[in-house]
């Protein structure tokens, strides 16, 4: 199905879901108020930033941060991909979207890459892959890059998670959508790592 995404007044995006496919292959509510929060509230600058998205699914997050004149890398696993690709060229996005599997935690094919922001979405619903997480975002990351997660409060290890994270980043709640139980955290590396 394709669905019509309103993310500000001036921004809509059409999204190709398969829905029942995988479970990247459906829009799920971080992932829209990830995008609504770049769209319309975050002082993040996107013009020509280098930018991935993690777990990307359809791509919604991604695709509104090269909407906004990002070089966007979307990465998900394999079966995912081809929903992403498409999702980017009919945005007219393609230009400016790269899709590449990524498995985190393993290294990505190339030199290392490092990204000024790095997005996920809906990500934490699974413990076991919290580590792997945390090791794919130190990866990409350097000293000052963005990281901004849109999340749902799942799992009693989600307190874990941003605990270790804050190992690596300062964290911090930037908007909490209590209503939906969806908080968007910040993190940005600090200089002295």
């Amino acid at each position: 199905s394709v669905e019509i995404v309103t993310l500000s007044p001036t921004l809509q995006l059409k999204l190709l879901q398969e829905h029942g496919k995988n479970l990247g292959s459906s829009i799920w509510d971080s992932g829209v108020y990830l995008a609504k929060y770049l769209a319309t509230e975050s002082d993040l600058q996107m013009k020509d930033a280098r930018v991935i998205e993690l777990g990307c699914g359809v791509g919604l997050p991604g695709l509104v941060a090269a909407s906004m004149g990002a070089q966007v890398l979307l990465t998900d696993k394999a079966e995912c991909l081809e929903l992403a690709a498409k999702n980017a060229a009919a945005n007219s996005l393609s230009a400016s979207v790269q899709v590449q599997e990524l498995l985190w935690g393993e290294t990505m094919p190339g030199s290392p890459q490092h990204f000024d922001v790095i997005l996920a979405a809906d990500v934490l619903y699974l413990g076991e892959l919290h580590e792997s997480l945390l090791r794919a975002l130190v990866q990409l990351s350097r000293p000052h890059t963005q990281v901004v997660l849109g999340y749902r409060q799942r799992l009693w290890s989600d307190a874990l998670f941003f605990a270790n994270a804050s190992r690596y980043f300062t964290v911090e709640t930037v908007h909490p959508y209590q209503r939906a139980g969806v908080a968007l955290q910040r993190e940005e590396t600090p200089p002295h790592r």
